[in-house]
């Protein structure tokens, strides 16, 4: 079998994996094109020379070996609806692009509408200045970005890219773990402010700090366009945190932002509380270690009666305390738009979960709810138990590492013969005993929805293990 055909193939099972699109295999010699699907396969010219990552928004329809050269067909995808016909698509030839006659090929292969470039992770080529040491069939990126105006993401992920290289992809990217720095980051606020196309950039761990931070909430103030922001892990600190929160309440465009690890710190989260109440666009926001702390967080939860936007909120590792947890219950009574929150590590205790059970007793709109890490214990445990005979929405629920012993491992086995929407329960790492594997071992034989039951690190005894894996 030919290389190139183990080699796309390969590329065409990774791509099926998060179920973006459906695609027949497809032998390079093969003259048959495949049918396109909604939506389309954004690329597929990936892999194919020496594993050089460079790809296209149009979809590769077939692969063959012509002479000591591989041509491929371009499918030009004006509309995704619409099956292509094969008299349709350009035919392109690289010769591994080795010297100066190829240029024009070379170029040709950028006019068409190109969205993405991936250049993630390609040990063979050297990409920090400009790839003046590459291979000769490497593609120099700026060269690429400034011939491709229409491009919209760039994957150039973990390739060590320097500041440099990092200012000179300003226009057009999606980088994370690459050490930008500060520098580059202003630069990449630069270009913000004056592209009118990117929809997604991600920076996460680039080290990017105040300056840059503060820099990139300017160019949100007006920019239009970016709907989804990744900043998680840059060492952003306080001051560019509030400049990011008044951001947010003058940004129309903004849907995604990703703030995890970033050491906003309390003041910070008073300012994004107040910016919850004004904006209303953004609909998920991951603000995961952050260091809040109860005052903070108290304040942000309540912001969530007045938003009507949000949907997924992420408040891990923030150490909300107790009076925090029991004013988010509060929240939730009256909050209809949130879908999934995240609230592990938080030290919420006994009192807050009790009071989070009572909410979702009256809550119909959550699905997701992680409360793992917060020592609820039994108490609150039980209280969650009879929530989940009522509520009728909640699909998941994790609860893992919250002391949770016999009486409510009982209780909620109890809640698993009632219960008819929950899909996904984890109670791993707790001190669930036997007699409570043989509960939750009966449990299962009524319950038909449950799909994924995680109970490692408990104490069911060797017998009512296997009880529970014979369900």
């Amino acid at each position: 079998m030919d290389k190139i055909f183990i080699i796309a193939e390969t590329k065409r099972l990774e791509l099926l994996e998060p179920g973006k699109f459906i695609a027949k295999p497809m032998h390079p010699h093969s003259k048959s094109h495949s049918q396109f699907l909604n939506p389309t396969i954004d690329s597929m010219l990936s892999n194919l020379f020496q594993n050089s990552r460079a790809s296209t928004s149009n979809s590769i329809d077939s692969l063959q070996r012509v002479g000591n050269c591989y041509s491929f067909n371009i499918m030009e995808t004006s509309d995704l609806n619409t099956s292509i016909n094969i008299s349709v698509s350009k035919k392109h030839s690289i010769e591994f692009l080795l010297d100066n006659k190829n240029e024009t090929k070379r170029r040709k292969l950028f006019d068409n509408d190109t969205k993405i470039i991936d250049l993630c992770t390609n040990p063979y080529h050297t990409i920090e200045q400009e790839i003046p040491n590459s291979r000769p069939h490497t593609l120099s990126m700026s060269e690429a970005l400034y011939q491709i105006t229409t491009l919209a993401n760039l994957w150039c992920n973990y390739v060590k890219l320097c500041s440099e290289a990092g200012k000179a992809l300003a226009k057009a990217l999606n980088l994370c773990q690459n050490n930008l720095g500060e520098s580059a980051g202003k630069a990449l606020a630069e270009a913000l402010s004056k592209n009118t196309t990117l929809t997604n950039l991600e920076l996460s761990s680039n080290g990017l700090g105040e300056s840059a931070g503060k820099a990139l909430a300017e160019v949100l103030c007006k920019n239009t366009t970016l709907t989804n922001l990744d900043l998680s892990s840059n060492g952003l600190g306080e001051s560019a945190g509030k400049a990011l929160a008044e951001a947010l309440c003058k940004n129309t465009a903004l849907t995604n932002l990703n703030l995890y690890n970033n050491k906003l710190g309390e003041s910070t989260g008073k300012e994004m509380a107040r910016a919850l109440c004004k904006n209303n666009t953004l609909t998920n926001l991951n603000l995961d270690e952050n260091k809040w702390g109860e005052s903070a967080g108290k304040v942000l939860v309540e912001a969530l009666c007045k938003n009507a936007t949000l949907t997924n909120l992420s408040l891990g590792g923030n150490r909300l305390g107790e009076s925090s947890g029991k004013a988010l219950a509060e929240a939730l009574c009256k909050n209809t738009t949130l879908t999934n929150l995240n609230l592990w590590r938080n030290n919420l205790s006994e009192s807050a979960g009790k009071a989070l059970a009572e909410a979702l007793c009256k809550n119909t709109t959550l699905t997701n709810l992680d409360l793992s890490f917060n020592g609820l214990g039994d108490s609150a445990g039980q209280a969650l138990a009879e929530a989940l005979c009522k509520n009728t929405t909640l699909t998941n629920l994790n609860l893992n590492y919250n002391y949770l012993s016999e009486s409510a491992g009982k209780a909620l086995a109890e809640a698993l013969f009632k219960n008819n929407t929950l899909t996904n329960l984890n109670l791993g790492s707790n001190y669930l005993s036997e007699s409570t594997g043989k509960a939750l071992a009966e449990a299962l034989c009524k319950n038909t929805t449950l799909t994924n039951f995680y109970l490692s690190d408990n104490k069911l005894g060797e017998s009512e293990g296997k009880a529970l894996a014979e369900t």
